[in-house]
C-alpha cells in the first residue's frame, strides 16, 4: 500500500480518534504536522497544544510550554520537520502514558 507517512496522517485518526469525545493532541511544528492536523480534524476533535506558526516555524517547543492531557486518545507530533529543518531530539509526552499512545511520524 502506497502512502508512507502522509497516509498515516489519515490512518492514525481513523483508527484512534473516530467516535471519540476527547480531543487528540497535536503539535503544529511545520508543514508536515499541519497536514496531519487537517486530516485528524476530519475524524474527530483535535487540540493543538502548541503552534510555531506565529514564529514562522523557526523553533520547537520547550517542555515547559507543553501541557499534555492524560485523557487524550493520543499525542501526535512530527519528530523531523524536513521542510523547516526542525527535529526533536527527545520523546515527548507524559511519563505515565504508555508510549504506544504517542505517535511520532517522520515524513
Amino acid at each position: 500500500m502506497q502512502g508512507g507517512a502522509t497516509q498515516q496522517f489519515s490512518m492514525v485518526p481513523m483508527t484512534l480518534l473516530r467516535g471519540k469525545q476527547q480531543a487528540a493532541e497535536y503539535l503544529h511544528t511545520g508543514y508536515w504536522s499541519g497536514k496531519a492536523i487537517a486530516e485528524a480534524r476530519r475524524e474527530g476533535p483535535v487540540r493543538v497544544l502548541w503552534s510555531g506558526e506565529g514564529a514562522a516555524f523557526r523553533h520547537l517547543p520547550e517542555d515547559g510550554e507543553l501541557s499534555f492531557s492524560p485523557d487524550a486518545p493520543y499525542l501526535h507530533y512530527v519528530s523531523n520537520e524536513t521542510v523547516e529543518g526542525l527535529q526533536f531530539h527527545r520523546t515527548l509526552g507524559r511519563d505515565e502514558v504508555p508510549r504506544n499512545k504517542i505517535i511520532s511520524v517522520e515524513p
